[in-house]
């Protein structure tokens, strides 16, 4: 995973770890940390390979890119599932976890 910033072009700027919690999304990369906690995303865009988040108090917004590398696995009913992980199943998967928060 790695985070970049919006420019002309994207422009690699760290790789690490994107953690969904039940509060926030934290980035953890090799030179910096980053936190969004819930409350102050405005927008998420889905891409085929991650997201792009839009949040309070920043006008750019942040990209996370090379999701496309990992699977999402999950159970229903007694049965395990797995499917390539894009954008649009880890815009739904934090759009999830928000709506319960609020519960």
């Amino acid at each position: 995973m790695r985070k970049i910033d919006e420019r002309e072009q994207l422009k690699h700027l760290d790789q690490g770890n994107l953690t969904l919690t039940n509060k926030r999304i934290v980035f953890t990369g090799q030179t910096r940390t980053n936190d969004i906690e819930f409350k102050k995303i405005l927008e998420i865009h889905p891409h085929e390979d991650g997201i792009a988040i839009n949040r309070s108090g920043k006008q750019k917004a942040d990209f996370y890119v090379g999701i496309n590398r990992n699977t999402f696995l999950f159970n229903i009913a007694d049965r395990s599932y797995k499917i390539p992980l894009d954008g649009e199943i880890l815009k739904g998967h934090i759009n999830g976890t928000m709506k319960n928060q609020n519960k």
